[in-house]
């Protein structure tokens, strides 16, 4: 699942397409601030770009 994923500069790295996809469909409809997504996902912010 999304939100069970780890962190690490090799996960940041190695990021795929669709959990992209899946991230910004989170922080689009979950109605919270991209921090907050990215926080909990572990991820660097520019992920999150559409």
């Amino acid at each position: 699942m999304l939100w069970q994923t780890g962190c690490s500069s090799f996960f940041e790295a190695s990021v795929t397409d669709e959990f992209k996809r899946e991230a910004v469909a989170l922080w689009e409809t979950s109605g919270r601030m991209r921090t907050e997504v990215v926080a909990e996902l572990a991820i660097m912010p520019t992920t999150l770009r559409r």
